[in-house]
């Protein structure tokens, strides 16, 4: 009897659940692997933070829903690396062989490059980040109700939510729930008048991926919830005590606004996680790239309207337009991203792209089981990705969060 092929799913998030999800019951054996062996629901993750939620409301164990799916398994371990010649995804519990790769380690905050920010400001990306603020906005009422010095208490009840996305309102609007409507009952010895919480964006707005309509009364909601809200602002840095920030358009040498806070937490971005094996994996998504656009008589390389028949202008010209679809369903609402290496300048943000007429995709999960669209590394911003109806859908780059294309023996990291 011939051995059924093997699937190895990297990351136990959305998208390498759903990719599970589609494998399950069929003629594949499927192994998730992942570091911890629950799902969070990272959209709720604020309410943890906030006190609203307890951990438990927002975890899900990874072998709960595959009960009925004999042919998925779960490993719970570190990935070290990959060595896809081999085909081996080398582990903290051994080396792991495959037939089909699939890459879906989500994202993790993004401090482009500013390490000083990185090592003092709370990220609410996970559990853990989750609970640790938690547990530090609860730490500092009770240093500020025991404080004499009225600047040092007014810097303990000083609250600073960074990026202006669905993460930041979300957590500045939760932490003004808990201080106004639970924590003013409990503290007598504290001056509310002293809290101030603030919420710092680069872009020109709050969720500048929504409408103008929304936007407008999320500013409504945040101002009657008494936070501060400053959009196209940059933090240039955090040392623990004064954060440093200036207007997006100002010089770099222009002074910068002081804000004396114990508490900053960082919702700016996000980035794809980076594999272990960087080289080795970096080469096998570009041969699997290649390999996904010849498939389907798409140029990568050349950027030309003829080669992709796509409709073009001249900056769709010089960049990836887009390949997304699945097995047999309409993509779901979570966003795909792909690894590109920067030399390829791949980007469709701000831009529209259609279904190329030339692609005839009759794809199984022996193909592929999604293509993916590529997304700009670089500052966040608003793009379309493409549904098999022919309808575009916007990606929020504050909720991205990757799955790959797979292919005999290659990978591509998302």
């Amino acid at each position: 009897m011939k051995e059924r092929p093997r699937v190895v799913i990297l990351g136990g998030g959305i998208g390498g659940i759903k990719a599970a999800q589609k494998l399950a019951n069929q003629p594949v054996d499927v192994l998730i692997i992942d570091h911890n062996n629950y799902q969070v629901f990272q959209p709720l993750l604020y309410q943890v933070a906030t006190s609203m939620l307890s951990t438990d409301e927002v975890v899900y164990p990874i072998r709960g829903f595959f009960k009925k799916a004999n042919n998925v398994d779960f490993l719970l371990a570190e990935v070290r690396g990959i060595q896809p010649n081999e085909k081996i995804v080398k582990t903290s519990h051994g080396d792991v062989p495959y037939d089909y790769l699939i890459i879906a380690l989500g994202s993790t905050p993004n401090f482009f490059g500013n390490e000083e920010v990185e090592r003092n400001a709370f990220p609410l990306k996970t559990l853990q980040d989750a609970i640790r603020i938690r547990s530090h906005l609860l730490s500092v009422f009770e240093e500020a109700s025991a404080e004499t010095d009225p600047e040092k208490r007014k810097a303990l009840l000083t609250f600073v939510f960074v990026g202006a996305g669905p993460i930041g309102v979300e957590g500045a609007g939760g932490v003004s729930e808990l201080v106004y409507d639970v924590l003013q009952k409990e503290f007598h010895h504290i001056d509310f008048d002293e809290v101030s919480i603030h919420l710092i964006g680069a872009d020109a707005c709050v969720l500048s991926m929504m409408s103008e309509e929304l936007r407008a009364e999320t500013l409504k909601v945040l101002q009657k919830k008494r936070i501060d809200v400053q959009c196209s602002m940059l933090v240039t840095g955090y040392d623990g005590e004064n954060l440093f920030y200036r207007p997006m358009n100002a010089p770099k040498d222009a002074p910068c606004a002081t804000l004396k806070t114990k508490t900053v937490v960082w919702s700016a971005g996000v980035r794809p996680v980076a594999l272990p094996a960087k080289k080795t994996a970096a080469s096998a998504c570009s041969s699997m790239i290649q390999s996904a656009f010849r498939a389907h008589r798409i140029s990568l390389l050349s950027g030309t309207a003829q080669a992709t028949r796509l409709p073009v202008n001249s900056v769709l010209c010089r960049r990836l337009r887009l390949l997304h679809w699945l097995k047999e369903s309409s993509p779901p609402r979570t966003s795909c991203t792909m690894y590109a290496e920067k030399r390829w300048n791949i980007s469709i943000t701000r831009a529209k792209a259609s279904w190329p007429s030339s692609a005839t995709v009759k794809p199984s999960w022996k193909q592929a089981l999604c293509a993916a669209v590529a997304f700009s590394p670089g500052r966040p911003g608003s793009g379309f990705i493409c549904s098999r109806k022919r309808g575009s859908m916007p990606i929020s780059p504050s909720r991205l969060n990757g799955i790959s294309i797979i292919s005999p023996g290659h990978a591509l990291a998302a």
